[in-house]
């Protein structure tokens, strides 16, 4: 256990918690999205670097944060990635061709 100010950082069973007093909660960790681009002819995630995205991504949750074009939201779930590594979601990224956006996966507990 880890104490810090008012927050009590334990871990059990090879998960991490924080308490602040009002009860634990479990942590949930996050990987930055950023130089996103939504693919002008498919309307996919993908990256000004290629398609980061794997198969191991479907079912992860995707928060665009900001980004001209995009559809600032938290709400989006990946379902598919294809060959190429560009992420199909539960609903549209934005607008076709946008490019520069920001965003987090959470990857859960």
């Amino acid at each position: 256990m880890f104490a810090n100010g008012n927050q009590l950082f334990c871990g059990s069973a090879g998960n991490a918690y924080i308490d602040n007093g009002s009860g634990a909660v479990q942590c949930q960790f996050s990987t930055q999205l950023t130089d996103l681009v939504i693919d002008a002819a498919t309307g996919r995630l993908t990256a000004g670097t290629g398609g980061p995205f794997d198969s191991t991504y479907v079912g992860k949750p995707v928060e665009i944060l900001s980004g001209t074009g995009f559809t600032v939201t938290a709400g989006n779930v990946i379902t598919a990635v294809d060959s190429m590594g560009m992420a199909t979601g539960t609903a549209s990224w934005g607008t076709a061709g946008s490019s520069g956006g920001m965003g987090i996966e959470w990857l859960g507990t």
